[in-house]
């Protein structure tokens, strides 16, 4: 039988880890954070018996595994609606810089024909116009309000990829659960474990001198004839 203090616990993981090998933590993942999800099932549940933590150890894979698809799932439609931002901002800075291209172009022509500049300078003041594109135009096209529209536009652009990762936090909960079952089935198929002598129950002997005798006193010895 498991007592379950720190001591145990710790002795638990070090066997579990030891015959299953580590836990699903991913590099940029934080250790204490499995580790704390698996105490909390271990104080909450109290398993009794070494077997029942290996379905422990599956519920808090399941669990672990479970909340990184939600993280994933927000990240994904993040990550695309800044995409969407980055490519509408800079497509406006270029729209708003071939606007300002072809007014260089014609300054640069009315320019040339009025003899204020030879064509070689004339075209450099037109290649100048096109490599002339900043960051800072870019950034206050980001900067303008969005709305739920530029949301609902960037999760149809991912929606494929956040059903997939929603079917395999499904797929976790369903093993979190199957966990969860298998784990009851054998803390209640092996039943508590003794740890100590069967207790003594105390009897009051006044009921036991007034219970009335199994031979009476006047009966004869067994085998002789009345």
């Amino acid at each position: 039988m498991i007592q379950n203090n720190e001591r145990n616990f710790e002795a638990m993981i070090a066997e579990m880890e030891k015959t299953l090998g580590p836990p699903p933590i991913l590099s940029w993942e934080d250790e204490a954070e499995y580790y704390r999800l698996m105490r909390l099932f271990w104080d909450e549940l109290k398993p009794k018996h070494r077997l029942s933590m290996l379905f422990l150890r599956d519920a808090t894979n399941a669990t672990w595994n479970d909340t990184r698809w939600a993280r994933h799932r927000a990240y994904t439609i993040e990550r695309s609606f800044e995409r969407l931002r980055s490519r509408a901002a800079r497509v406006e800075a270029i729209s708003k810089k071939q606007e300002g291209r072809r007014e260089v172009a014609k300054e640069a022509q009315q320019a040339l024909q009025a003899g204020e500049v030879n064509a070689d300078e004339a075209r450099g003041l037109q290649l100048e116009a096109v490599f002339e594109e900043t960051v800072e135009e870019v950034d206050e096209c980001l900067a303008r309000e969005t709305d739920d529209r530029d949301g609902a536009r960037a999760l149809q652009l991912c929606a494929g990829h956040v059903g997939w990762l929603a079917q395999q936090q499904a797929a976790e909960r369903q093993a979190r659960n199957v966990a969860f079952q298998l784990y009851e089935y054998f803390e209640e198929r092996l039943g508590p474990t003794p740890t100590t002598e069967p207790p003594i129950i105390d009897g009051k002997a006044e009921h036991v001198e007034d219970a009335p005798p199994l031979v009476p006193a006047d009966a004869p010895p067994e085998g002789e004839a009345q």
